[in-house]
Formats: structure tokens, sequence, C-alpha cells
């Protein structure tokens, strides 16, 4: 037999085998040959790109599914803490003139209160979405600074906007040294779904001086909660 009908026979059963395999797969997925063939042609040559926003959030749906793993439950005596999600220990940092301020960890969880005292201390609901962060605010200046991060709004990606909760976090004196430093814990309630709430944003008015001038911009810090 010839060189060149071998690579004919050759070829003829490679086409074959490939017809076979379109067949098996379109059956599988209930297209005719010829339409699972121009399908799969389509599909390469479009590469089914994932529009960026929507790798995003499917990322960020799965680091979220991924943080539920890792959940956990306390009881204390205020009630039941199921804890979602624990950053440890992070650096998310926001300046504005000579102020810093940074969020070092941060968790988020669903609040079951223990009596109807606490449940209204807290936002009077029967469960209540926490937000705690422990944060720092310096002032890197050589002049005393005013800068009121007890009045920060906290705004949710649901859109929903809280405050510092009174009773469960740390008040800050206003007044800010030269070079100084304070630390404290802050905690912040939501009405939406734990699960509704993947980024929080920090926002404070700019800090001013003694003349009551602004001396920096207003402060936005995002803070993710996966």
């Amino acid at each position: 037999m010839g060189k060149g009908r071998m690579l004919l026979i050759s070829g003829i059963i490679t086409a074959l085998f490939v017809i076979i395999g379109a067949i098996a797969l379109a059956v599988v997925s209930e297209e005719s040959p010829l339409d699972y063939i121009i399908h799969k042609k389509e599909e390469k040559k479009s590469g089914h790109m994932i529009p960026a926003e929507n790798a995003a959030e499917e990322q960020m749906d799965t680091k979220k599914k991924e943080s539920l793993i890792g959940s956990k439950e306390v009881t204390d005596e205020t009630g039941i803490h199921h804890i979602l999600f624990e950053s440890g220990k992070v650096e998310y940092t926001a300046i504005s003139g000579p102020v810093k301020l940074t969020v070092t960890q941060a968790t988020l969880e669903e609040f079951i209160p223990a009596s109807e005292h606490i449940k209204n201390a807290v936002s009077g609901q029967e469960r209540s979405t926490l937000v705690y962060m422990n944060i720092e605010v310096e002032n890197n200046g050589e002049a005393p600074v005013y800068f009121r991060i007890d009045d920060a709004k906290v705004q949710s990606d649901t859109k929903e906007i809280s405050m510092f909760h009174p009773a469960l976090s740390t008040q800050f004196d206003p007044i800010f040294a030269p070079n100084e430093r304070k630390q404290g814990t802050v905690a912040v309630d939501f009405e939406s779904e734990i699960m509704d709430i993947a980024v929080i944003e920090i926002m404070v008015a700019s800090p001013f001086d003694e003349n009551y001038d602004p001396i920096g911009k207003a402060v936005t810090l995002k803070v993710p909660m996966y």
C-alpha cells in the first residue's frame, strides 16, 4: 500500500472519530450534530469572555461562601453571636491632612439578643446584623486637630446608612493633641441581611484646626467583609 494512500485512510479514520465524538456530545446536550459543531465554533470564536464586573461579583460571592465555612457561634450573657466573618489583623487606612484613620480588625455577625433590655439597647430587632471594628485614629501633625470620628456615617453596599452604636462603641474625644493616637472598638448595626453585606464604607467629615478651618478632605474608608 502506497504511503499517500495510508495517509488518506488515516485522515478519514481521524475525521470519523471527530464526527462520532461530536454526535455523542450533541446527544448529551440535546443539540443536533450540526448545531453542536456550529455552537462550538462560535464559542471558540467569541471566547465567552465574562464581563469584568460579573467576574468580580463571582469572586466576591466565592470568598463570601468560603467565609461561611469558617463561621462560628458564640453565646454569652448578651445573647448569641453567629460570626460569619473575622478579618484577623488588617490595615485599611485613610489619610486626611495630619489625621490617619486605620481599621485593624473587622467582624461581621448576626446577633440574637438574650433579653428585651439588650434587644432595645441594640437595634430593637430580634436579629441584628452587627459589624465590629478595631480602629486607630492618629494626629501626625505638630498642632492640635479636631476630628469627630464618633459622628461617622457607615454605609453598606446595600445602601443602608448607619452610625457607630453609642452603647457598643468606644467614645472618642474629638480633640487630638500633636502626635496623639487613640484606639478603640466601634460597632454598627444594620437591618440588612448578613449575607447581603460584603463591604462597608466609613465616612467622616474633614478634620479642622483650632480656628475651625478644614485641614483636609472628608474621610472615606472602605472595609471588605469577606
